[in-house]
């Protein structure tokens, strides 16, 4: 297993910035407590590999949001969820910035080829615990060729 990723302890790299295990547990811990359930890591890497290329884009298109502006969402989130505020791991607050931003990138002309354009070109390696990278699919669980499903028996 050593060889699953560049670095030990490493979800996934994205132009050569990584995204921590540790960090993708925070967030998805994050996340469990304020949707009340528990989150897919897989979706969860997703958004953070989606995020930076979704909110550089946007704000370069003039729609840019504010890490202010994530955590006072994410500040919503909680009281509604009968929940106090509490300091939010970095990737939880980039997953709200890229929630703000996707109220506006149908609005801007262009922006989501734009953004589609930034996503495929991504330098993007995810390591096989979490899944496979897909491009536009984000983040897949991986197929190991030699685990076979189990056959469903027939009712009748």
């Amino acid at each position: 297993m050593t060889a699953c990723t560049q670095q030990p302890g490493t979800a996934a790299t994205v132009e050569g910035e990584r995204i921590t295990q540790a960090e993708l547990a925070a967030t998805v811990e994050d996340l469990d407590t304020l949707n009340g359930m528990a989150s897919d890591p897989g979706q969860v890497l997703t958004s953070l590999i989606f995020a930076p290329v979704v909110v550089t884009a946007s704000g370069d298109a003039g729609v840019g949001v504010s890490q202010a502006e994530a955590t006072a969402l994410l500040d919503e989130v909680a009281a509604t969820a009968g929940l106090e505020p509490w300091d939010y791991a970095p990737g939880t607050i980039q997953i709200a910035e890229l929630q703000l931003v996707s109220q506006y990138t149908a609005s801007v002309a262009g922006l989501n080829e734009e953004i589609a354009v930034r996503a495929a070109e991504a330098d993007v390696e995810v390591n096989p615990l979490y899944g496979e990278w897909s491009g536009a699919s984000g983040v897949q669980p991986t197929q190991w060729p030699w685990l076979l499903e189990p056959a469903t028996a027939a009712v009748g």
